[in-house]
């Protein structure tokens, strides 16, 4: 999973923590209306909230399931 680990924030680049890239593929997915993150600091709070503020390109997203599609829990589907 390290692997993984550092391709996801390759992919976030300087733009976005991983954080704000997971709680923006998340809030990108349909069906999904709302996300909910914990923080436990004021700092992390305006970060998971600002990643409402900065949408994923569809080729940003793409590059993200291709990364995580190995290492889905698929057993309960």
């Amino acid at each position: 999973l390290s692997e993984v680990r550092q391709r996801l924030i390759e992919l976030a680049g300087d733009t976005r923590t991983l954080a704000q890239s997971a709680i923006r593929y998340v809030l990108d997915e349909p069906g999904v209306s709302v996300a909910i993150p914990g923080a436990s600091s004021l700092e992390q709070l305006r970060n998971n909230v600002s990643a409402a503020d900065s949408p994923l390109s569809a080729e940003e997203r793409d590059a993200i399931r291709t990364v995580t599609r190995a290492n889905r829990y698929t057993i309960h589907r």
